[in-house]
C-alpha cells in the first residue's frame, strides 16, 4: 500500500514539474523574442541587461549613475540570440561586461526535459493502465491490479 502512494506522490510531483517546466520555457522564449526588439538594462552601477536574446551582467555605467535605472530603448538584433556567452571585458563606454548568459542556452534544456516529461505520459497503449504501463486486457473489476488506479474511463476490454 505505500509503494502505492509513494509512486502516485512521485507521478503528481512529476506532473507538476512538467507544467511548472512548460510555462517556464513559454516565459524564456517571450523573454527571448523581447530581447530581440528592445535592450532593457535596469540596476545601479552594476546593471542587468537585456538585449541581443542574451541576459549581461555590466559593472559601470556610461551615464556615470549612482542611482536606480531603468532604461528601455529600440534595438536592431545582431545575431539573433543565437551568440555564445561572452565573458568579461571593457565595452569602450565606460562600462565591463562581467559575463552573459545566451537564453537559448537555458530553452534548450527546459525544452528538453519538458518534451521528455510530456512524452513519457504518452508512452502508454490505450489497452494500458496510463499510470503504470500494466495491460488491461480482460479487466472488468475498473482498478489496476498492478497499481490501484481506477481505469473506470478507460477501455479495459479488447
Amino acid at each position: 500500500m505505500s509503494e502505492r502512494i509513494n509512486k502516485s506522490r512521485r507521478y503528481g510531483r512529476l506532473n507538476r514539474l512538467k507544467w511548472v517546466l512548460l510555462i517556464t520555457c513559454g516565459i524564456v522564449a517571450i523573454v527571448w523574442g523581447i530581447s530581440l526588439l528592445v535592450e532593457i538594462d535596469v540596476g545601479w552601477t552594476r546593471s542587468l541587461n537585456l538585449s541581443d536574446g542574451q541576459f549581461w551582467l555590466l559593472d559601470g555605467d556610461f551615464a556615470e549613475r549612482s542611482v536606480f535605472h531603468v532604461w528601455i530603448q529600440k534595438h536592431e538584433p545582431e545575431s539573433f540570440g543565437l551568440a555564445l556567452p561572452k565573458g568579461f571585458f571593457n565595452l569602450g563606454i565606460g562600462a565591463k561586461r562581467l559575463g552573459s548568459i545566451p537564453l537559448w542556452l537555458l530553452f534548450i534544456p527546459l525544452g528538453f526535459l519538458t518534451v521528455l516529461l510530456f512524452y513519457r505520459d504518452y508512452g502508454f497503449p490505450v489497452h494500458c493502465c496510463r499510470h503504470c504501463g500494466y495491460d488491461l486486457t480482460g479487466n472488468i473489476s475498473g482498478r489496476c491490479p498492478e497499481c490501484g488506479t481506477e481505469v473506470a474511463n478507460q477501455k479495459t476490454t479488447h
